[in-house]
């Protein structure tokens, strides 16, 4: 009851879920926090369309229409980061929580939040994730796949680990004081992108920020079928490699990446392709996916560093 009537005063959280051509995953992630009683807690909840061409406007209004605590915007600039810095810019609340669209949040989520949020204090706070599906999961995908493990067993400081940007909270004042989410990195319409969750809480331990982690902080996040693709998983790993390298680019020249991709290449050769088709011929779950995967990763890693060393 006292939430309730807080919800009708004012806010403290605003949750925001930048959407871009997925109202179909968006109206999932809305309805589930309908189910769990957002309307009677005091958050705001925010949905940024970046520049959609589906039903994503006809979904939120049908919400907004029966939830008088949802607010909605256009970002015309494609990209994640584009989008995320207008929930920044247009957030009631001096706490923002980032859901993705196509996040499903845990039964607990909400009132998990309000308590961390009236009991620590944070710059940056994330939980983990477990995976849906809405078919069978292919067997050849592992089964940690999309899955976020615990940090920690409980509450508290990450030193040296960062929070994923799909389950992240922060405060407007450390995101106003970095300059908000880097625009040259992330997801940018349909072509896949990282990092800029990354490089926020980079800045943020620059400046001595305090970032939590939560394991009771949970959501649930839609395995989407085109990561269930070979071809996705490749580019996947090359584009990482690239975002990592920009965000913790280390003094490494031409020559040592070039050594690096050398050495990449012969182990591949000489330890992970006998062994990756060992696997395959006699374990029952490891499938010529995984075993492609397996060969090629530490090469595409690699790979992706010297296109970043190429192009800066």
């Amino acid at each position: 009851m006292f939430y309730k009537k807080l919800a009708v005063i004012k806010p403290i959280v605003t949750i925001a879920i930048c959407t871009f051509n997925r109202d179909f995953y968006l109206e999932k992630c809305l309805n589930s926090l309908i189910k769990y009683g957002v309307d009677s807690k005091p958050i705001e909840v925010m949905v940024i369309n970046n520049n959609s061409t589906d039903n994503t406007t006809i979904i939120v209004e049908r919400f907004q229409s029966e939830y008088k605590n949802i607010s909605y915007y256009n970002e015309k600039k494609v990209g994640l980061s584009h989008a995320r810095n207008k929930a920044l810019a247009k957030a009631k609340c001096d706490i923002i929580a980032f859901l993705d669209d196509d996040v499903k949040i845990s039964d607990t989520y909400l009132d998990r939040l309000l308590w961390v949020i009236d009991n620590y204090s944070f710059d940056c706070l994330g939980g983990g994730y477990l995976p849906w599906y809405l078919n069978e999961k292919p067997k050849w995908i592992p089964e940690d796949f999309g899955r976020k493990e615990n940090l920690l067993d409980s509450i508290g400081v990450l030193k040296e680990d960062y929070v994923t940007g799909l389950n992240m909270i922060f405060t407007k004042q450390i995101l106003n004081r970095i300059g908000g989410f880097p625009v040259k990195l992330g997801m940018i319409g349909n072509n896949i992108g990282y990092g800029e969750d990354d490089y926020v809480q980079f800045q943020i331990r620059k400046l001595g920020g305090v970032i939590l982690f939560d394991p009771e902080l949970y959501v649930y996040h839609a395995v989407l079928e085109q990561k269930q693709h070979l071809s996705w998983q490749l580019v996947s790993i090359f584009i990482n490699a690239q975002s990592n390298f920009i965000i913790h680019r280390k003094d490494e020249g031409f020559f040592t990446l070039s050594f690096y991709f050398l050495k990449s290449l012969a182990a591949g050769i000489i330890k992970r392709v006998p062994f990756g088709l060992y696997r395959f011929i006699f374990t029952n779950d490891f499938f010529y996916q995984n075993y492609i995967i397996f060969v090629l990763r530490p090469i595409l890693i690699t790979l992706g560093r010297l296109k970043v060393h190429f192009t800066k």
